[in-house]
């Protein structure tokens, strides 16, 4: 909201919209990246976020104007929502005890969060300094890009496993 209001000159209605596009993408992107992930894997879905998240980046250094905010606003919601289940998820595909993935869960979680909060103060000090949000954005779509070259170099998480003695027998389209 600062950077749309003190830097790019929008109102706050316009402001407002980007946040209930924020909110509104968000209520469903966890449905829908779970859905993706469920058809695609977890790192074809992790990958799909970090690019959302690169591309709403991208838009707000390069082309911070018209109706594009409200589109990174879209971009980011359907990366932000999901990547808190998406990360857990691959883990617990990796773990080799349910103890493990519970510790593992918890450690992801606490530093997911520390790094965001960190980011934020991160940001906010680099905006003071430079006296501009554009830069801050140009380092979210660097680690953006980080993020994706990590992801994929991730091992695959492993099929979902099915208890011994049991047939699965999928339907075929005849």
């Amino acid at each position: 909201s600062s950077y749309l209001r003190t830097e790019l000159g929008f109102d706050v209605q316009y402001s407002a919209q980007v946040w209930a596009v924020i909110g509104c993408v968000g209520m469903f992107a966890g449905l829908a990246i779970g859905w993706f992930s469920d058809r695609t894997g977890l790192r074809a879905a992790m990958l799909l976020v970090y690019g959302c998240v690169v591309t709403a980046a991208l838009i707000f250094v390069i082309h911070p104007s018209g109706h594009w905010p409200l589109i990174a606003a879209g971009l980011f919601s359907t990366a932000f929502y999901p990547i808190f289940g998406l990360i857990p998820a691959y883990v617990s595909k990796l773990a080799s005890s349910s103890a493990m993935a519970v510790s593992i869960f918890g450690v992801a979680n606490v530093m997911q969060g520390s790094g965001g909060m960190l980011g934020n103060y991160g940001a906010g000090l680099l905006a003071n300094h430079s006296g501009s949000f554009a830069g801050i954005y140009a380092a979210i779509s660097a680690v953006g890009v980080l993020l994706i070259v990590l992801t994929l170099k991730l091992p695959r998480e492993a099929p979902a496993a099915t208890p011994a003695g049991l047939t699965v027998n999928y339907p075929t389209l005849s």
